[in-house]
């Protein structure tokens, strides 16, 4: 087996090493990792072609986004690889990482800090993309390898498999490292932000109606949709490239109207940027979708989503809305999303992070997401 010399992260890696099989596996694999925009670019084939053949990872793990994202960010990652040991060298598992230098109070150096690259922005999913005969065996490669590394903390947050995440973290040795699993709660610990209602569509909208909604909600949602949007006192126009920037503007000023109470305007602005700034890369790649309603010449709501093509799945990013007593606004614009995505051929709709009672309503079930942090016990702080 080739060895390794520890270095710290923010060094090159001299070359592969290999990384000894876990039980049960017979092939060697190596791990790598790059960090400069020309390598990055030099694994484009493989990545595609990997992507192709990993069914859990989508949107946000595809080349066309984290190459971007990365681009943008010059200095902040590295993107590992594990490759098998063999002539044919098999791309079987890619990790986009942040890495973050930390110090001390008195300046000593603390390690580098990894986490998802995906959360250079505002992704819903990170992780490991893995060619699916090496979902375990890829992530624990990896972190065997990173355990003879230099770094202070390892962190992954919105993993979505929950197998790659465990194979990772179960693949440190618990002598040497603790791994804490967490938990992510907002409003004041009443919403869990590692849940992702999740509504699987049928095909038909009406069978969506039918199958997915209670029969005083049902009843409720058709009576809406008669009264204000068929009958033509309301219309929902989604964005295009004529309308971005107005539409935009429109989903920023109500999201900021809606939520002033709570923050202040250095917050929401902060947030507004951020929020701009991730639309846009996904409009770049045709994958973003605004929906405005409105009754007349006046804006009542917006919802902004996210289409994941690769995945199946439109994903619910932000909705903003004008408070009404007779009009729903806000189910009136998720369930025009959610006819749009059955009618698109999509299979799912996700409505974002967050265990709030609406998005049950609208028939989701439960999807979780992991969030995990690693130490070495001589640091474990948690």
């Amino acid at each position: 087996m080739k060895q390794h010399t520890p270095m710290h992260l923010s060094e090159p890696f001299a070359g592969p090493a290999a990384v000894q099989p876990s039980a049960g596996s017979t092939i060697d694999l190596t791990v790598s990792s790059v960090a400069t925009v020309e390598d990055l670019q030099e694994l484009q084939s493989e990545w595609e072609y990997l992507s192709s053949r990993d069914g859990e990872s989508g949107l946000y793990l595809s080349f066309p986004w984290m190459s971007r994202l990365l681009k943008a960010n010059h200095g902040r990652w590295r993107v590992y690889t594990v490759r098998t040991d063999d002539s044919e060298r098999r791309l079987v598992c890619l990790f986009p990482a942040t890495v973050e230098p930390q110090s001390g109070d008195d300046g000593s150096d603390l390690g580098d800090r990894l986490g998802a690259a995906g959360r250079l922005t505002l992704s819903d999913r990170t992780g490991f993309l893995c060619d699916p005969d090496f979902s375990e065996e890829g992530p624990a490669a990896l972190a065997r390898q990173l355990a003879g590394e230099r770094w202070g903390r390892i962190s992954l947050r919105y993993e979505p498999t929950g197998i790659r995440s465990r194979a990772f973290a179960g693949a440190f040795d618990k002598a040497r490292f603790r791994v804490s699993w967490k938990d992510h709660f907002i409003n004041n610990g009443q919403t869990n932000y590692l849940i992702t209602p999740t509504i699987d569509l049928p095909d038909s909208f009406e069978t969506y109606l039918a199958s997915h909604l209670g029969a005083q909600t049902r009843r409720s949602m058709r009576r809406a949709i008669r009264k204000h949007l068929e009958s033509g006192e309301c219309r929902v126009t989604i964005a295009d490239d004529r309308t971005l920037e107005k539409d935009l503007g429109i989903l920023a000023d109500i999201w900021c109207s809606q939520w002033s109470a709570e923050y202040d305007d250095k917050a929401l602005t902060r947030s507004v940027r951020r929020h701009r700034r991730y639309y846009l890369m996904a409009h770049e790649l045709d994958a973003f979708r605004l929906s405005i309603l409105w009754r007349g010449d006046t804006p009542l709501g917006a919802q902004a989503c996210v289409i994941d093509r690769l995945h199946g799945d439109l994903i619910a990013k932000q909705g903003a809305r004008v408070l009404s007593e007779t009009l729903p606004v806000g189910n009136l614009l998720l369930l025009n999303e959610a006819r749009w995505a059955i009618e698109a051929g999509l299979r799912r709709f996700d409505l974002g992070h967050g265990d709030t009672a609406y998005k049950y309503s609208l028939g989701a079930s439960e999807k979780v997401t992991q969030y995990f942090s690693i130490r070495r016990r001589s640091d474990a702080r948690g």
